[in-house]
């Protein structure tokens, strides 16, 4: 689908390795910011 753009791509792979991985949270999550190292 050539309307949607490269960032809305990318967000919604996101949110589809977001949701299949529950454990999984983005880095920015602030109650998530000291449980774990930064790569």
């Amino acid at each position: 689908n050539q309307n949607i753009t490269y960032p809305e791509k990318v967000q919604k792979q996101l949110q589809n390795f977001a949701d299949q991985n529950p454990e999984v949270k983005p880095e920015n999550d602030p109650e998530n910011k000291n449980d774990r190292p930064s790569y």
